[in-house]
């Protein structure tokens, strides 16, 4: 669904072997047959060159491309669609982009969890879901006693573009964050009562 690529690349190979190169990676790694008019190769040479990491790419009606600090990443329109999913008490697994988010019971295999969440479950009865992040969205900052910006997080966490983009952000029926793996917990678990806690994790697929 989506292919990375070092940003020296287009100043170390000329525009017309630079053209095919990606005409055959995209091939051989999407199965996509990359077609695009001259200028819009040309404005891409631009966008790669320019290195805006704040502004996406859109290719064509199949590819679009998103801009890191060092490379940049050609992905599958329709990847990296907005979620919005409701984690339902007696839920058992959740797909999401290439991982998942399961309940406790249905964890086989520890090694492949990359968060373990713990949630009050009146919150999970009351309504919660698990979606993208959202431009303007905020946490509150106990540290600042004030509500800072998710993205400003991500960004002092050197978290990409890219990763931004499938990173799930657990929020409550209203919509406020509740947790964002390895970054915010708006509640510690220790403050959590042991009969009132549910695990639910994030793992790898």
């Amino acid at each position: 669904n989506y292919l990375k690529i070092k940003n020296y690349i287009v100043d170390e190979i000329i525009q017309d072997d630079l053209k095919l190169y990606y005409q055959i990676y995209l091939k051989k790694f999407l199965n996509v047959n990359i077609r695009a008019s001259q200028s819009n190769w040309n404005n891409f040479y631009k966008f790669v060159k320019h290195n805006n990491t704040s502004k996406n790419f859109i290719f064509n009606e199949q590819i679009s491309v998103l801009m890191e600090k060092e490379e940049h990443v050609f992905v599958k329109n329709g990847f990296l669609k907005e979620n919005n999913v409701r984690i339902h008490p007696s839920f058992k697994k959740i797909k999401w982009f290439n991982t998942n988010i399961i309940d406790e019971e249905s964890l086989i295999d520890k090694s492949t969890v990359k968060y373990k969440f713990i949630i009050n479950k009146k919150i999970i009865e009351d309504g919660l879901f698990v979606r993208n992040w959202k431009s303007g969205d905020k946490c509150f900052s106990k540290y600042y006693n004030s509500y800072i910006k998710l993205s400003n997080v991500f960004i002092n966490n050197k978290i990409t573009n890219f990763e931004k983009a499938q990173y799930p952000v657990v929020v409550n029926l209203d919509d406020e964050i509740i947790s964002v793996p390895n970054l915010y917990n708006k509640t510690h678990y220790s403050l959590i009562r042991e009969s009132d806690k549910k695990s639910i994790y994030w793992v790898s697929s």
